[in-house]
């Protein structure tokens, strides 16, 4: 399945909005949502290490669904959507998830293993569990969602981010 609107934004570089503030809304505007499949189509076949980055995203979502609940969604910003930046350091993420047991029944020291696990595969993962708090899980989403417009040099050329939808099958 092809998302036009990702390829649209991939092309510029996944600006906050696409078009001037006045003619945007949530529909064409960061986040802009797609499925990891979608995400995956969107980076041409030559660009090798982000597709390397994805598939080992692929594996760490399993990886969090085993132990520690079902991602919903997961918020990607930073270097890695900027086309312009052949390799980047990274993919920055936020996994947000629903539990399958209470945090206290989840294996000690399981949550800190998978947040291990992905930094040495070039993965810096937050995580948020979806079901806790709602005003808790809307401020995690829009804190990361604005630290991901900055830019680490300048306050300008504000950047925007992709929703993934973990729930949603590429049809």
């Amino acid at each position: 399945m092809k998302n036009n609107l990702i390829n649209i934004a991939y092309e510029q570089c996944f600006p906050a909005f696409l078009n001037s503030i006045e003619n945007s809304f949530p529909a064409n505007s960061s986040p802009y949502v797609a499925t990891i499949e979608e995400l995956q189509l969107t980076f041409d076949s030559n660009d090798i290490y982000r597709r390397e980055l994805i598939h080992s995203l692929k594996k760490l979502i399993k990886k969090i669904n085993k132990f520690i609940g079902s991602p919903v969604a997961g918020l990607v910003g930073g270097s890695f959507l900027d086309k312009n930046i052949l390799k980047p350091d990274d993919i920055d993420i936020v996994v947000f998830y629903t539990r399958k047991v209470s945090i206290s029944k989840i294996k000690e020291g399981k949550i800190s293993e998978i947040i291990t696990h992905a930094k040495m595969n070039n993965i810096d993962l937050s995580m948020c569990p979806f079901d806790y708090n709602p005003i808790w899980s809307l401020k995690i989403a829009c804190f990361y969602t604005q630290l991901y417009m900055c830019d680490k040099t300048t306050t300008e050329n504000r950047k925007g981010s992709i929703l993934i939808d973990f729930i949603e099958k590429t049809k």
